[in-house]
């Protein structure tokens, strides 16, 4: 069975990403990071808001209790 995307799993409401580094005066193509990145296994991996609305492993941050599955 498929996983149905759940608009409340967005990176920005998930306790394992962070904002990416972003260097102002920059263009999108040449930042070092993207907007988001996931931190849950130790390192710093690009993901997008697609990527969380999929993931298995989401878990709300302190501020989205509300979205706890």
């Amino acid at each position: 069975m498929r996983n149905e995307p759940n608009p409340a799993h967005t990176a920005a409401n998930c306790q394992s990403t962070r904002l990416g580094y972003r260097l102002s005066f920059v263009g999108e193509s040449r930042q070092p990071e993207n907007l988001w990145v996931c931190v849950r296994d130790g390192g710093r991996r690009s993901v997008t808001d697609a990527e969380c609305e999929q993931c298995a492993r989401w878990e709300p941050g302190e501020d989205t209790a509300a979205f706890k599955p």
